[in-house]
C-alpha cells in the first residue's frame, strides 16, 4: 500500500455510501450486523492495510443524520492526516476559529512533505 501513497499525502473517499441509520434500526441482531458491516465497508481497508485515516463529518441537506468523507494516508502518516484535517476545520471556522498564522498547519508539522497532495482511490 505504501507505493500508492508515494506521490500523494492522502486519498479522499466517502465514509459510507448512505447516511447513518438510526439506533432503532440496530435493534434486531441480524439487521444490525448487516447495517454495521455495510456502513463500514469503505473504512475497513484502512484497518486491514495498516493505514491511518480521519473521518470528516458533513451535514446532508436532506437529513439530520451525518454523512462524511475520510482522508486515508499511509501507515505512520498520522500527523500529516491530522494536519490536513486541522487546516480544513480551521479554514471553515472550526471550533476555535480560523488559523491566525498565514502558514498552513501541515507545513509547520510536516515540513519534509508537500501537504495537500490528494488523490481519489
Amino acid at each position: 500500500m505504501a507505493a500508492h501513497f508515494a506521490n500523494m499525502d492522502a486519498w479522499i473517499s466517502p465514509i459510507t455510501m448512505e447516511t447513518a441509520p438510526s439506533l432503532e434500526e440496530f435493534v434486531e441482531t441480524e439487521r444490525g450486523l448487516a447495517l454495521a458491516l455495510g456502513i463500514t465497508r469503505n473504512t475497513q481497508s484502512t484497518n486491514y492495510f495498516g493505514l491511518c485515516a480521519a473521518s470528516l463529518p458533513l451535514t446532508s441537506p436532506d437529513t439530520s443524520l451525518p454523512i462524511g468523507f475520510q482522508l486515508m494516508g499511509a501507515g505512520g502518516s498520522d500527523i500529516v492526516i491530522l494536519a490536513m484535517e486541522a487546516e480544513r476545520a480551521f479554514a471553515q471556522g472550526g471550533a476555535h476559529g480560523p488559523l491566525s498564522s498565514p502558514e498552513p498547519a501541515s507545513a509547520s508539522l510536516a515540513p519534509e512533505r508537500s501537504p495537500g497532495r490528494v488523490g481519489l482511490p
